[in-house]
């Protein structure tokens, strides 16, 4: 920040893709790991 101070923008660039199986019974653990991290993490650094 000091040698660009009048940056405003966060380019997020991780994330995760766990394999699931829609047709298992525990997919929604997985499918939840996903969404967290994917989606909510670069809206939680916004």
């Amino acid at each position: 920040m000091r040698r660009f101070p009048k940056t405003n923008v966060l380019i997020p660039m991780a994330g995760i893709m766990l394999p699931q199986d829609l047709h298992s019974p525990d997919f929604l653990p997985t499918a939840e790991a996903n969404v967290a991290t994917n989606l909510l993490g670069p809206l939680r650094c916004a």
